[in-house]
This record gives C-alpha cells, sequence and structure tokens, in this order.
C-alpha cells in the first residue's frame, strides 16, 4: 500500500452568488472531477447576532444520489501563526475533510470563523484581541467567542430542507477544536458528538512569537468537561509542536474528572510536517478518520456501512481474511483507488492530488506483487462497475 501527498491544487474562488435560502448566498452545487459522487457548493450564511450581523464563508458538501434531509457535520479550522495570515483562510481549504465526511452520509458544511477570510463580523474578535490575554478566564472566553459562530452557523443551516439538525456533529481543529468543545458545553440542541483534533491555542504577539506557556490552555479546556455529557474524540499526534502528547494526555484527564466523556487518541508523529496541522495533513486524515468511524457507530451515528463492504467483497469474491485490509480502505482519506489483479491480489492508494495519481500508485503496488495486470475495483467509495 502507498500513499501519494501532493499540495492541492489552487481552488477557485466563487465571486458571483445568488440569493436561495433564507439566511444563505449561494453558488449553484458542482461535481468536483475527482468525486463525481459529489455536490458542493461555495456560499455565505448570514449570521443574525446580539452585536450585529455578519456573514460566514462555507463550503457545504453532499452525496449527489442523497435523498431527504442529512446528519450534518460542521467542521471548523485553526488559527496560523501569524495575524497577518488570517485572510488567507478559505472555505475551499476543508473541501478534503468536508468530503470524507460527506461520502459518510452527512450534509459537511465547513465554516470560516469571523475575523478570517473573507467571513465578516467584528474585526479581531477571533485574533489576538484585549480579551485573549495569557490567563484562564479570557481563554475560556476566546473559545466561547469562536463557538458563538458555530451555534450560530449551525441555526441557519438548520433551515435547509436536506440538513437534519437533530442529528449534529462538530469537528474542529487545533482553535477550532477547543471551540467545537466549548460548543458541547452548550448542549447545543441535536448535537450528538463533538471532535477535537489537537485542540489547543498558540497566543502570539505580530510577529508570531508565544507570547503565553504553550499548556496555558489547559484549565480552559478542561473547564468545558463539567458542563456537557456530549461524547467525544481527541486526537493529537506525538510531534505536536504547539500542544504535545503530555499536555493531551493531561487535559483530556482534567476534562473526564470534571465529567466530561472523552476518548483520546495520540497518532504516530506525522514527520516531517508538524503534528498540530493532524485536521489538514493528508497523513493526519488518515490516523483520525479511522479512529472517527468506530467512534461514529459507537454512538449510533452515520458513516460508511459495512453493507458497502460487504458488495465489494461478494462482486470480487474477497475471502473473509480481507476484511480487516479492506476496512482501512473504506476509513482512508480521498481521493483513493483500490485495484485487484485477476488472482485477486489486492492494493489501494490515496493521493491529494486526485483519482488518477492514487489509481496509477495503486496499480504499480498492485502489478509490481502479482506480476500481472490490475485493474480498479473501487474509486473511492464506488464500485467499478467494469474493470478497465
Amino acid at each position: 500500500m502507498k500513499f501519494i501527498s501532493t499540495i492541492a491544487a489552487a481552488m477557485a474562488l466563487i465571486t458571483t452568488m445568488a440569493a436561495s435560502t433564507p439566511g444563505l448566498t449561494q453558488a449553484g452545487p458542482a461535481s468536483p472531477s475527482d468525486h463525481p459522487a459529489l455536490l458542493e457548493e461555495i456560499t455565505f450564511l448570514d449570521i443574525r447576532a446580539p452585536g450585529g450581523n455578519y456573514r460566514l464563508e462555507a463550503l457545504i458538501v453532499r452525496l449527489a444520489a442523497a435523498k431527504g434531509r442529512l446528519p450534518v457535520a460542521l467542521l471548523t479550522h485553526g488559527k496560523p501563526r501569524l495575524p497577518s495570515e488570517l485572510v488567507n483562510m478559505r472555505a475551499p481549504l476543508m473541501a478534503p475533510q468536508a468530503r470524507d465526511l460527506a461520502y459518510r452520509g452527512y450534509l459537511a458544511v465547513a465554516v470560516v470563523r469571523r475575523g478570517y477570510g473573507v467571513s465578516g463580523g467584528t474585526t479581531g474578535q477571533p485574533t489576538n484581541a484585549a480579551y485573549a490575554r495569557c490567563n484562564d478566564a479570557d481563554l475560556r472566553r476566546y473559545f466561547s467567542v469562536e463557538a458563538d459562530d458555530l451555534e450560530r452557523a449551525l441555526r441557519v443551516v438548520a433551515g435547509r430542507g436536506d440538513a437534519d439538525a437533530t442529528q449534529v456533529i462538530a469537528i474542529g481543529g487545533s482553535v477550532g477544536g477547543g471551540a467545537a468543545l466549548a460548543l458541547a458545553a452548550r448542549n447545543t440542541p441535536g448535537l450528538k458528538a463533538v471532535v477535537n483534533l489537537a485542540g489547543a491555542m498558540r497566543l502570539t504577539d505580530a510577529q508570531g512569537q508565544l507570547a503565553c506557556p504553550q499548556d496555558m490552555p489547559i484549565a480552559a479546556l478542561a473547564s468545558f468537561g463539567s458542563q456537557t455529557r456530549t461524547p467525544t474524540l481527541w486526537v493529537y499526534s506525538e510531534n505536536d509542536g504547539n500542544f504535545g502528547p503530555d499536555a493531551a494526555r493531561k487535559v483530556h484527564a482534567a476534562y473526564v474528572a470534571q465529567g466530561g466523556v472523552a476518548t483520546l487518541k495520540i497518532a504516530p508523529s506525522l514527520q516531517p510536517a508538524d503534528g498540530h496541522n493532524i485536521f489538514e495533513l493528508p497523513a493526519g486524515r488518515q490516523h483520525w478518520l479511522a479512529a472517527l468511524d468506530p467512534f461514529l457507530r459507537a454512538q449510533n451515528l452515520p458513516t460508511w456501512s459495512a453493507q458497502q463492504l460487504d458488495a465489494l467483497m461478494r462482486k470480487y469474491n474477497m475471502p473473509a481474511t480481507r476484511r480487516p485490509w479492506l476496512e482501512g480502505y473504506f476509513s482512508l482519506y480521498t481521493p483513493k483507488v483500490l485495484v485487484r489483479a485477476p488472482n485477486g491480489v489486492p492494493s489501494y492508494s490515496a493521493s491529494t492530488g486526485g483519482l488518477e495519481p492514487a489509481q496509477r500508485s495503486a496499480l504499480d503496488s498492485c502489478e509490481k506483487a502479482a506480476k500481472m495486470a490490475c485493474n480498479p475495483a473501487m474509486k473511492n467509495f464506488d464500485i467499478v462497475s467494469t474493470p478497465n
């Protein structure tokens, strides 16, 4: 099995928007070239708030064949090191994660919070404003302000005809992970589970220099455990340069001690990259998606189904001993391709570069092992009807 990680191609930004569902300014859905089974749209959520209305950029992805209302997966990002880099955060950057959730049956909504990219709102609220000083009370408020955007975004999304607001999961990376925990502490109606990926917060000055001890968020994050019983999954990495595994274990223990429900997974080092970027790195997605699937099943929430795997095994007459190996394919990030030789030897690969590089890598591995030609058996989550 071979994985290819390439720099994702820059995505075109949609500037012409047309009004649609109340509260939404929306561009027509379209299928990405490497994901024909999906529909995605770039949109703005019109947020109404006591301090003034604003808009949040969002990317919404779902299965094209899906009918009726879908459970909602709300995804949100972290914070760059430099305040000057906030403008670079755009919703399409979360397309890979949103697509992975859409394949699992969700209406995936990737939200860019206030002060980032082209999202509106009061300038400076999600940055190192005065309240985000290096003390427990201000750090709690910091995560709470971020959670305001998530809660308000959910209210708007709930108005969509394809959204089931009674089944919601929230997934966030870094600051977004802390915001998701803060959201859970509000016992938001319909929120069934939260996934915290390297949840933390790095306070820096304008030059990007650390202005607060890296373990300072421990008490703030742990405090949310006393206010909720929403199941949470926490995934951190061994080589997290911002909030390492020891800090992760401390905050997890403190969160649970205060009554929170949390499962902690420490992923191996994501070398050569910083493991704090586990939310977006392909190698990070490989680990947290594998932890996500059993977590969702334990909460009776949707993910890819055993029936999908059964159908693949029946079509190609695969032995039961292959099942655990195939489960690795189903949990893997997309785009991905599974191939098979006439003698039954299989291989699979994923690539951020697209289906073609993934297929080429899988075929190379398969043909090297089998010493014969191999053919695609599955692309992303779709069985190939006729080998080619």
